[in-house]
């Protein structure tokens, strides 16, 4: 006879898309706090779990979270935050595998995966069960070491084989270790959640469903000036539509009534269609220093409705503090345009505009605020920078290279379409960059771009960061009218 599929509340969320973790990482947190809602909550992240001096991985704190508290009660609900799938994760997994109990719900935030190591067959991590740490010094610590390193002479004479030998052979390699990792958990029937971004036409219905959760609607040619000027950042997007939504509000009637796709609703009717709303972490669980306990921290809630969550309830009504969506006239392509070339704060697509102009402060302010909004995230804001900048020279080589400037008008509008340029202010400035920049300038903002690309490509975002502040200091003074100035080298 099989044995019944296990399950845990374990929840390993795997992607490189922040935006989509913290949607979905707020979905579980309101279901963790539904089967468990006198938990403390304990957040950990990668700096938490680090040793001191560098010396590896600590997990004394979460094994403390993990073990049983006993007749005292002791129902956890940990989020785990990892900055990839390194050693420190492999340990971590295994400490859970080991530790898995009732009353403990466990969120991990991780970049993604590689697919391969989900493919994974389940193992069974009750041999773990015996060691009691996998800290530095442990005998955990050096079980694993000894499992891991194929010299059976260290268990010593006369030693029984390990319940781990009699599975077969232990992993000896980095990559066996994680999939072995994974397996464990499998093992406890964890769940591993690969998320990718929305991509190709999937962007505008995306950002379409986006918007209507702050009330708004978007007309096609804005809705695809968005798609193409955050590429799939969909933080960017995201804080974007709120803040338009705010400067929407700001001039919105007070008696303004909700509204469903222009449509008027009942109150019903908006309960049942807001039941997507979310709070962020912060709110559901307060201001929590590192592996810090927050007593009752979020209230109950429900996940977003088609999400695939076993045990999920049906739907509830929208939680308090949380705004209705009220009739806002749709969003044009000026109004998006104005906003991206006014607000830099969460967005680098005004950072090509401030450099054909000679802006250079604005242009470095650009790409501070930018990169320093994004926090953690620094790579994907290079990313976007990067990405832009090409696009922009590109403009401008094919530009020189088919005489742009001195085509008929219907040529000209064609060309701006095709490299996605449609207001006529930046279809002015490229013409006018077109016709006066010269080559050498052009080759040298080229030139800083590639060696900002060449960093990128090999992680290193400090070199990749200054070389875009050396593209953004450099002047030339045939782009406007000024005098002469230094271009830098």
């Amino acid at each position: 006879m099989s044995a019944a599929p296990l399950h845990s509340d374990i929840y390993i969320i795997s992607s490189d898309d922040p935006l989509l973790k913290l949607d979905r990482s707020q979905e579980l947190m309101k279901q963790g706090r539904k089967l468990l809602p006198e938990a403390e909550f304990f957040l950990y992240t990668y700096s938490d779990l680090q040793g001191a001096g560098g010396s590896g991985a600590n997990l004394k704190s979460l094994e403390n979270e993990l073990a049983d508290p006993g007749l005292f009660g002791g129902d956890r609900l940990i989020k785990i935050i990892l900055k990839d799938f390194d050693n420190t994760a492999v340990e971590v997994f295994n400490l859970l595998a080991s530790s898995n109990r009732p009353g403990i719900f466990v969120i991990i935030d991780i970049p993604r995966m590689n697919s391969k190591y989900l493919k994974a067959e389940a193992k069974d991590p009750s041999h773990l069960k015996h060691l009691l740490s996998f800290a530095p010094g442990s005998a955990g610590e050096a079980a694993f070491a000894a499992q891991n390193s194929g010299k059976k002479g260290k268990v010593g004479k006369g030693a029984k084989p390990s319940s781990a030998a009699k599975g077969g052979k232990r992993a000896t390699g980095a990559e066996a270790k994680k999939s072995e990792a994974v397996g464990y958990l499998k093992g406890i029937g964890a769940h591993f959640e690969l998320l990718y971004p929305p991509e190709g036409a999937e962007l505008p219905q995306w950002i379409r469903a986006r918007a209507k959760r702050y009330g708004l609607t978007i007309q096609e040619d804005a809705l695809d000036f968005i798609a193409r000027s955050c590429e799939n950042n969909l933080m960017t997007i995201d804080q974007s539509l709120q803040l338009m939504q705010l400067l929407r509000l700001d001039h919105n009637p007070v008696n303004a009534v909700p509204t469903i796709d222009g449509q008027v609703v009942s109150e019903t009717e908006l309960d049942s269609a807001s039941t997507d709303s979310t709070t962020t972490d912060s709110t559901a669980l307060g201001s929590a220093a590192p592996g810090t306990a927050i007593p009752g921290s979020a209230a109950p809630g429900t996940a977003t409705p088609g999400s695939a969550i076993p045990g999920s309830a049906a739907p509830a009504k929208e939680t308090a503090g949380t705004s209705a969506p009220t009739s806002l006239a749709p969003l044009t392509l000026v109004d998006v345009e104005t906003y991206f070339t006014q607000d830099s704060r969460y967005t680098g697509f005004e950072l090509p505009i401030a450099i054909l102009q000679n802006d250079t402060l604005k242009a470095l302010n650009i790409i501070s605020s930018f990169c320093s909004g994004q926090g953690a995230n620094m790579s994907s804001a290079l990313s976007l920078l990067l990405a832009r900048m090409d696009e922009s020279l590109a403009t401008i080589y094919d530009g020189k290279e088919q005489s742009i400037t001195s085509a008929p008008s219907n040529e000209q509008f064609a060309f701006f379409m095709a490299h996605n340029i449609k207001l006529s202010q930046a279809q002015d400035l490229y013409k006018k960059a077109i016709r006066e920049m010269s080559l050498d300038y052009l080759n040298f903002l080229n030139k800083c771009l590639s060696e900002a690309t060449q960093a990128y490509s090999t992680f290193d975002n400090d070199g990749a960061y200054l070389a875009l502040q050396r593209l953004a200091a450099s002047r030339d003074p045939r782009v406007v009218n000024l005098s002469p100035s230094l271009i830098l080298g």
